[in-house]
């Protein structure tokens, strides 16, 4: 296929979101602001059923410390977000500076921050983290398929 032959195709996915947009359907962009919240939201709740939905059968998370993790790890964190401490658990999630950058019809990426507080073995605790996730839309829907966090310096307070 040529580049030409997907022309067709562009036009048609644009004006689909163009017509959404119209009937006063939510544009892409604030339909992954708000699936990011969702997720954010889930996690405080420890609702791996509200974020099983979000994630693509293949996603894949780099972690702060560098390794790597797909869908069912991503989930099992829902549940336990320190592995070596069972009874740790995040109590909510914050995102701020949240930014949704579209690539066409069927592809975005989300920066924000997440600030999640807690309690785990050490006590109350506060964990800020800047992210980047990839969203497609697949069958449909939107998917994030990566992410990626980075460790922020703790708030001055």
């Amino acid at each position: 296929m040529t580049g030409r032959s997907y022309v067709p195709l562009l036009l048609l996915l644009a004006l689909s979101d163009a017509a959404a947009a119209q009937r006063g359907g939510p544009s892409p962009a604030d339909s992954i602001r708000l699936f990011e919240q969702k997720w954010g939201a889930a996690i405080g709740a420890r609702d791996t059923a509200a974020v099983a939905p979000l994630l693509h059968s293949d996603y894949v998370s780099t972690l702060a410390d560098g390794s790597v993790i797909g869908r069912r790890e991503t989930l099992d964190q829902v549940l336990v977000p320190d592995a070596s401490d069972p009874q740790a658990k995040v109590t909510s999630s914050d995102l701020s500076a949240l930014q949704i950058r579209m690539f066409g019809p069927s592809a975005a990426v989300a920066t924000g921050i997440d600030t999640e507080r807690g309690v785990n073995k050490s006590g109350a605790y506060e964990s800020r983290m800047r992210f980047t996730d990839m969203w497609v839309r697949w069958n449909g829907r939107w998917v994030c398929v990566a992410s990626q966090y980075t460790t922020l310096a703790p708030t001055p307070r």
